[in-house]
């Protein structure tokens, strides 16, 4: 969820990559919230956008929107559902004792819907939540390795939020049993060398994918050389907005980053990240 970059090479402006008759249907936004644009009231405008894609994952938050993106999924026949509880509001949902009443009702959501992942989930050191006001950081990890369980025990992809807790992040990968088909660290925001350690890793290293957003990478001048080092075949393209007003620009705009950092054209930074981002998703096994 949310709170310009330079380039990777000087690259003339009259060869500066333009998204200008690049069609959005040739887009995969692979982590989005848009089912949170003021709910259901605005549901078919909503639906309308993500159709107007080439596919979206939805990225639920937390129980009280799990509804609601199931029935933006449902509309649309090209959106990916993934339901979970995110590290900013995992305190509302530790207990300690390993006793998750919610746990069971995710589980629910993503056996009984097809092709359905687990996500947003993940670590954030950095967020004081308004509820307590300090960061519930024991409870975050608690929440985090109990859903990562569980999306290896059904055999989904995971979306991770990851800030400041690569280390543990690292940590919590090595020492699970298993692990899910498919990892993606969204708007990555890591250095080069965490990438490669990921990347790297024996374990875990073929399942990770990486995307990056305009509303939140573009802070970082270390963004591009980072894209760049990232497997052609593991770079997504996302927006991670609440809402679609802004979305098709932002993605052009990260698009036209993606294929200067990788020397690509537009419709190829495109057309490469959609198909990684349907191999991701189909890494569901049900």
């Amino acid at each position: 969820m949310s709170q310009a970059a330079t380039s990777a090479k000087s690259t003339p402006e009259s060869e500066q990559p333009t998204t200008t008759q690049l069609l959005s249907s040739t887009f995969f936004d692979a982590h989005t919230h848009v089912h949170l644009d003021e709910r259901q009231h605005l549901l078919e405008r909503t639906a309308r956008h993500v159709k107007s894609l080439r596919g979206a994952g939805l990225m639920a938050t937390g129980d009280d929107d799990w509804e609601d993106a199931v029935a933006l999924a449902t509309a649309c026949d090209n959106a990916r559902l993934c339901v979970g509880v995110h590290p900013w509001f995992a305190h509302r949902y530790a207990r300690g004792d390993g006793k998750w009443e919610w746990l069971e009702r995710l589980r629910k959501y993503v056996t009984t819907t097809p092709g359905a992942c687990v996500g947003e989930i993940g670590l954030d050191r950095q967020w004081v939540t308004p509820d307590t006001g300090q960061v519930e950081y024991d409870a975050q990890r608690e929440v985090f390795e109990a859903q990562l369980a569980l999306a290896a025990e059904l055999e989904v992809p995971v979306s991770v939020h990851c800030v400041r807790a690569q280390g543990h992040l690292a940590e919590a990968l090595a020492a699970a049993p298993s692990l899910p088909p498919a990892i993606y660290m969204h708007a990555f925001g890591g250095t080069l060398g965490t990438l490669e350690q990921l990347v790297r890793s024996r374990k875990y290293g073929d399942r990770m994918y990486f995307g990056f957003a305009t509303c939140i990478n573009l802070r970082s001048p270390k963004t591009p050389s980072v894209i760049a080092a990232v497997p052609d075949d593991r770079l997504l393209l996302e927006s991670d907005r609440e809402s679609s007003e802004h979305v098709d620009e932002e993605l052009r705009a990260m698009l036209c980053i993606y294929a200067d950092a990788k020397g690509w054209t537009v419709e190829e930074a495109a057309r490469r990240t959609a198909e990684n981002a349907e191999r991701f998703y189909a890494a569901a096994v049900r």
